[in-house]
C-alpha cells in the first residue's frame, strides 16, 4: 500500500504524539516539542500516511550551517515496512536540495542502524538527565539589586569569587540581541528565531548571566527541560542552574546534554540529577562538529539543539 508524506497539521498532533510515545516508550507528551518545531520552521514536521492513517512522523530544522533531525517515530504496528527509511530519505533530500552541508541527530542504538545506512556516523554522545526539583542545590538565590527587582545573584561561600561576581537576571527583549550574538559561535548557527519564540512563551523562566563588565556569559530557559542552556564556563552554568532550581516545577527536571559535554554531566550529578539515557550523537557531512560543544549544557530538545 503506497505511503504519502506531507507536513504535519494541527489535527495530526494527537496521533503523532501517540506514535512518538509508543516508539520511544515514554509516557510524557511530545505535543509541546512538535508545536515548537513547527513554530521554529513551519512545515518542517512531516507525517507518513498509509491507507488514510498517519503511521509515522519526523522533523528537521535547518539552521543553514547544519540541520537537526528528531521526533522520528513509526507506529509500532506499522514498523518493518520501510516507513522510517522513506521519511528519512524524504527529509534528507529536502535538506540536500537546500544545500545544508551537515545533518545532526541523536539516536538510540536501534535507530542508529538505519541512520548508518543513510550516511550518518558517530560524532559523540548525548545524555538525558533527570532529577526531582526538591533536590535543590545548597546555593541560596535571592532577588537582589544587581539589575533591579528582577535580578538574581548566587550567594554561597563555596562559590569562587569570580562566580559570585556574576549577576543572573531575567531575560528581556532588550537582552535578546546580545544573547543571540553570544549563542551563535557556541551553538554554531543563528537560532535567534527559536530563542525569540521561547522568550515569548516563557518570559518568567528565561535568564541571562553577565559579568562585572556587563558582558553576557551565559543564559538559560528554565522550562521542565532546562534548555537551551549555554555558558562560557561551568561556574556560570552552575549559577544559572541555581536560579532555575528556585522555580516551582510540577514535573521532574530534565536536561538533554549534547555532544559529550562532560563538565555538564559532572555539574548535574553534583546537583542531584542522574543520567537516565545515553544516545549516539551522529553526523552526516562535514569534518568537525559545529560550534563549541563544551559551552552547551542543555538542549531545547533533541530536535532543536
Amino acid at each position: 500500500m503506497p505511503i504519502t508524506i506531507r507536513p504535519l497539521v494541527e489535527i495530526d498532533l494527537p496521533v503523532a504524539d501517540r506514535i512518538l510515545q509508543a516508539a520511544f516508550g515514554r509516557n510524557q507528551s511530545f505535543v509541546e516539542m512538535l508545536q515548537l518545531n513547527g513554530a521554529a520552521q513551519p512545515g518542517n514536521q512531516l507525517v507518513a500516511v498509509r491507507a488514510g492513517q498517519v503511521v509515522g512522523t519526523v522533523g528537521a530544522v535547518n539552521f543553514g550551517q547544519f540541520a537537526y533531525i528528531a521526533l522520528m517515530g513509526v507506529d509500532p504496528a506499522q514498523q518493518g515496512r520501510g516507513i522510517a527509511r522513506r521519511l528519512m530519505e524524504h527529509v534528507l533530500a529536502r535538506l540536500d536540495d537546500h544545500g545544508c552541508p551537515i545533518v545532526l541527530l541523536d539516536a538510540t542504538d536501534v535507530g542508529a542502524v538505519l541512520y548508518e545506512k543513510l550516511g550518518f556516523a558517530d560524532d559523540s554522545s548525548a545524555y538525558e538527565f533527570e532529577g526531582d526539583n526538591s533536590l535543590a542545590s545548597n546555593v541560596a538565590s535571592t532577588l537582589g539589586s544587581q539589575r533591579g527587582p528582577d535580578s538574581i545573584r548566587a550567594k554561597d561561600s563555596s562559590l569562587s569569587t569570580a562566580t559570585r561576581n556574576l549577576g543572573v537576571a531575567r531575560m528581556t527583549d532588550a537582552d535578546l540581541v546580545e544573547v543571540i550574538e553570544f549563542d551563535l559561535p557556541r551553538f554554531g548557527a543563528d537560532r535567534g528565531q527559536v530563542l525569540q519564540i521561547l522568550l515569548n512563551e516563557f518570559p518568567e523562566r528565561a535568564f541571562v548571566c553577565r559579568d562585572v563588565t556587563g558582558q553576557v556569559t551565559g543564559y538559560l530557559f528554565a522550562r521542565t527541560v532546562l534548555g537551551p542552556w549555554v555558558a562560557a564556563n561551568a561556574a556560570t552554568a552552575e549559577d544559572l542552574l541555581a536560579v532555575a532550581r528556585t522555580l516551582p516545577s510540577p514535573e521532574p527536571l530534565r536536561v538533554l546534554v549534547p555532544r559529550s559535554n562532560h563538565a555538564a554531566c559532572d555539574l548535574l550529578a553534583r546537583n542531584g540529577l542522574h543520567s537516565i539515557r545515553k544516545l549516539r550523537h551522529m553526523r552526516r557531512g562535514g569534518t568537525v562538529p559545529p560550534g563549541r560543544p563544551e559551552c552547551l549544557f542543555g538542549q531545547v530538545s533533541f530536535g532543536l539543539g
